[in-house]
């Protein structure tokens, strides 16, 4: 179900962004050094932790799979805009 859903959410951003490239409107990102320098003056300490393994039913995998793809994603402001009727109609 997690699979499914990150698929459709990454394929509503990646349209998402090709807008936003084309107007112009794009993330600025920022450099490491700035990134760092704000985590110490915060003194903050990013730290890698060890990661555990985990049996995952197949059976539970693909049923999720499957309720993932039946949910329903709302399109967004645009598309739920244009969809409404005037207020005066």
């Amino acid at each position: 179900m997690v699979a499914s859903i990150a698929d459709r959410l990454l394929a509503i951003k990646a349209s998402r962004d090709q807008v936003n490239e084309s107007t112009g409107r794009g993330l600025v990102v920022l450099k490491t050094s700035v990134v760092d320098a704000e985590f110490d003056k915060l003194d903050l300490k990013m730290r890698a932790q060890r990661s555990t393994s985990r049996m995952v039913s197949m059976t539970a995998y693909e049923a999720g799979g499957a309720a993932g793809a039946s949910l329903a994603i709302n399109p967004g402001l645009g598309e739920a805009q244009s969809r409404t009727t005037p207020k005066g109609s």
